[in-house]
């Protein structure tokens, strides 16, 4: 279950695959939260994982991010 990160049209597209599907998360911002747990914020905004599977592939696709991609302050 690699994840990774790739570039397609200059945008950066992080994704991950469990089984037979591909999810694609197109930036960090996307990627975090469907990453995050469930929050009715989260899903207010649009921002949330649709499923349990999508926020473990969120998960796989986040851990393997090199740590300088990572933001370090905390953009609340």
């Amino acid at each position: 279950m690699p994840a990774s990160r790739a570039t397609h049209t200059g945008f950066p597209m992080y994704h991950a695959t469990i089984g037979q599907r591909r999810y694609v998360f197109r930036d960090l911002k996307a990627l975090l939260g469907k990453a995050s747990p469930l929050r009715s914020g989260d899903q207010l905004a649009g921002i949330a994982a649709e499923s349990g599977e999508e926020r473990v592939a969120a998960h796989y696709a986040l851990a393997d991010l090199p740590l300088t991609e990572r933001p370090t302050k905390s953009r609340v």
